[in-house]
This record gives C-alpha cells, structure tokens and sequence, in this order.
C-alpha cells in the first residue's frame, strides 16, 4: 500500500481526510524508535469507520490474514460514529494504520490523532532472545525486580540466574498490558537450546492478568523466559524473581570420591568411577542420573562440554548417610587439549 510516512512517532500528529465508496482505506507508517505507549484517536465521524494497527510481517506491501495486532475494539458492521481508540505499548519497528470502512456505501470525513510516549524499561540491559545470549543476574536470593517489553519484533526475553542452596523459587508476572507468560527453564544438557523436558514449570492465559510461579529448587543455573504466544501480542511487563533458602528436611546428593586417568588422547575411551552419598536428612526416594562433564577449571558452568550420563533408578531409595559407586567408559569429546578436569 501507499501509505502515509508520518516517520518517527512521538508528539502528537493530527490527520484529516475522507475515506469512502471510491477511496475505501487510508495508510499511514510510522517507526518507533524505542519502546513506548502509542495512542491512536478517530474521530469526528459522521458515518462509521474502522482503526486498525498493522504491521507487514512478509514485507510484501498487502494487508495479509494475521497481521493486524490491533483494532479499535468496535464491531465492523456497527451503526456507531462513536471515537475509535487504541492504546498499545510496541517495541521498536515499523507500523501501519489503516482507516477503512466497512460497507462500501459508507462515506466519511475524519480525523486521526496519533502519539507515542517513551516507556524506558527497569533495567538499561536488554534481555537476550535466547538461552546463550540470556541477561545473567547472578545468584538469587533476595527479589530481583525487572521491567521491559515483548511484543512483535522482540518475542522473547531470557534471564539466566543460580541458585547457591536448596530453595524456594517465586516468580511473579505484573503489570501486563497485552498478553505474556512466564516459563522456568533447565538447560540440563547445556546444548543452549529449550529441549523437551527442559521446561521445569510455565503460567499460561490468554489475557493480562498477572502470572505467579513458584517452584522447589536445587543448586544449579536456570533460566527465565518471558515470552508471547502470538507475534501479535505485545506487552510490557515487570517481572520479579525471589529465591528462599529452604530449611525443609530434604535429600542431598553429593560427589564424595572420584577416580579416572591422569592423562589420555582425545578420543580416547576411559573407565572412570565415582561416588555419591546423601549427605541430607532424608531418604532420596526419587530417581536420577548422574552426569560427567569436562571443563576447564573446578567449576561447573555453561562453558563446560557434557560427555555421558548414567541414569541411578536402582540405587534408590538411598538412606541417609548411605553411598554408592558406579563405573562408566566414556569417551572424550574433542573439546581442547591441555590441562583438563572431568566434573560429576
């Protein structure tokens, strides 16, 4: 379409014009720059008119099925003249209007007021798309408090963030404009992708009503995925993230011994060994595996390369104070030489 370029939005602009039997709709673009509130009025109407806020998501210059995000919310065959408005908060991109009507014997003068306001969010870092590039907000503790937005041209934003003890995690999803949800995510095999299984827990609806989450965790890094269902939704949002030790009786696993080779080729197949004992005040009951990883350094991290796993069903249910060991050839992935650590 040709439409209108009215260029970057920000203070108000007025439009006039007519829309009608021989010129039934009227475009205009425009760009944010930043995130903000867009506000849209269509008035003066002496015959009914439609507000529709679109965006060409296949860049072919028509007004395609799906690619309206908004609309002003009043029936197309209605009667009313009545103003038309729109609110939406938007991220940076380009944007369409289209002022139409319905029936092709409606005839109608018009005016059209268009405004932005900048809405900056909390936090100056903006979240990554992606488990790899997600915000890192360190380990959790006391709440964290974030804002920002999702929406068309920014559909995810990702937090990553450990957990030092045992704890209680509690997310909480508000201030929603559009709709938006919330997912807890364990990238347990670091692979940098969302696997099946890896969604520990998620809040879904299809409106903006707040989102809450609470979950039992680990020691370990995890992620936040705020996330929208549509690329027709958009949202702002304030997100915050609170972890609280637990002091519930619980099993706890830990690493007490391992044996493997002082040197070896890249690979090479090697017999490794390891113990684990429940070091906690219960019995763990549940099943698990166990994973080896190589590494750089004593530190378990996102950088480390996951060689094999060994899945410990029959070990269970493993008392307090009680141990096991268990052996496993593996083989060394190509994954650097020089001095390296195998981590259990």
């Amino acid at each position: 379409a040709d439409a209108l370029d009215i260029g970057s939005l920000s203070t108000l602009q007025t439009f006039t014009d007519v829309v009608g039997s021989l010129d039934r709709n009227d475009y205009y673009r425009f760009t944010l720059d930043e995130i903000s509130q867009v506000n849209l009025a269509l008035k003066g109407l002496q015959e009914p008119a439609q507000l529709n806020l679109l965006v060409d998501f296949d860049d072919d210059g028509i007004w395609d099925s799906g690619e309206s995000i908004a609309n002003d919310g009043v029936s197309d065959g209605s009667s009313s003249t009545e103003e038309r408005n729109i609110r939406r908060t938007l991220g940076p991109g380009t944007y369409w209007l289209d002022v139409w009507t319905y029936r092709n014997y409606q005839n109608t003068p018009y005016s059209l007021d268009v405004s932005a306001v900048a809405t900056p969010p909390l936090n100056a870092t903006d979240p990554g798309n992606t488990l790899t590039d997600a915000l890192d907000i360190g380990a959790l503790s006391n709440t964290q408090s974030f804002s920002n937005f999702v929406g068309t041209f920014d559909r995810d934003d990702f937090y990553r963030f450990s957990i030092d003890q045992s704890s209680d995690l509690t997310l909480q999803l508000t201030g929603l404009d559009g709709d938006a949800d919330i997912e807890l995510i364990a990238d347990t095999d670091r692979d940098g992708q969302i696997d099946s299984g890896e969604t520990l827990a998620s809040k879904r609806f299809s409106d903006n009503r707040d989102r809450d989450l609470s979950y039992a965790l680990g020691t370990g890094t995890y992620f936040i995925r705020v996330t929208t269902d549509r690329p027709s939704d958009n949202a702002a949002y304030a997100l915050s993230a609170t972890a609280v030790p637990t002091t519930l009786d619980r099993a706890n696993l830990n690493v007490t011994g391992a044996n493997g080779p002082v040197s070896a080729s890249l690979g090479e197949s090697i017999d490794v060994s390891w113990t684990i004992e429940n070091n906690g005040t219960q019995a763990a009951s549940g099943n698990w595996y166990d994973y080896v990883y190589i590494s750089d350094d004593q530190v378990l991290d996102s950088s480390d390369t996951f060689l094999s796993s060994l899945y410990t069903g029959g070990n269970t249910p493993l008392a307090v104070g009680d141990s096991y060991t268990t052996s496993k050839t593996i083989q060394l992935s190509d994954s650097g030489v020089g001095d390296r650590h195998l981590l259990f």
